[in-house]
């Protein structure tokens, strides 16, 4: 298989029947021959030293081989770029979540001191901060991964390491990846409510309210 030749796999008996019909030699045709194996290729190599006619086999090819040749070292590098930066983003999101606590903590107190005054428990005080936080978060991973799979279509074709011979590339979307993401995002605004939650029960309701003043 080069370039855009394709690859015909047939049934060697087929093959040599077919042969027979058109009276064409196999062995006078513009070929080479391979062996494909999922042995070790030190043992295949022996093996085939080994029979009567002794076939002298050349460098073989391993899977190992060609995915460490610079065109796919080259893309692999690329894409734990792109996976480092997508990382550092998600920490980045969860740092800007606790800026964001912290900036409204205060005016946060106040509300919750004057809501409990009027009857608001603390249970549903939790509920609402957690809704908050999973609602922010939530939609921010749900264009993150809407923006992603937009991306990664548009860039699809031009990843190809070796587009002149098929399959073409394929996109599949990492279903594990994302649930593990939203479990993360999920227990990070969870989180996020438990500490809005205890830093308010600790609070002195006076000084909230001479502060608020």
């Amino acid at each position: 298989m080069h370039g855009r030749r394709i690859l015909l796999v047939v049934d060697r008996t087929t093959l040599l029947h077919l042969a027979a019909e058109t009276r064409i030699a196999i062995g006078g045709i513009d070929t080479r021959w391979e062996l494909w194996s999922p042995a070790a290729p030190g043992a295949v190599t022996a093996a085939l030293r080994s029979t009567a006619a002794g076939a002298a086999a050349g460098a073989p090819h391993t899977a190992a081989r060609e995915e460490s040749g610079l065109t796919f070292l080259a893309l692999s590098w690329s894409f734990g770029f792109l996976e480092a930066l997508g990382f550092l983003a998600g920490v980045m999101a969860l740092v800007g979540l606790l800026l964001y606590l912290q900036a409204r903590q205060q005016a946060r107190e106040v509300a919750y001191a004057l809501a409990r005054r009027m009857g608001l428990s603390k249970s549903a005080h939790g509920r609402s901060v957690a809704t908050e936080l999973t609602g922010m978060l939530g939609a921010a991973f749900a264009a993150g991964a809407a923006f992603a799979w937009v991306a990664s279509r548009l860039v699809l074709g031009r990843l190809d390491p070796l587009p002149a011979l098929p399959p073409s590339p394929t996109l599949r979307v990492p279903v594990g990846l994302l649930g593990l993401t939203a479990l993360a995002l999920a227990g990070a605004a969870l989180a996020g409510a438990a500490i809005v939650q205890r830093r308010a029960d600790r609070v002195n309701v006076a000084e909230v309210m001479r502060g608020a003043g």
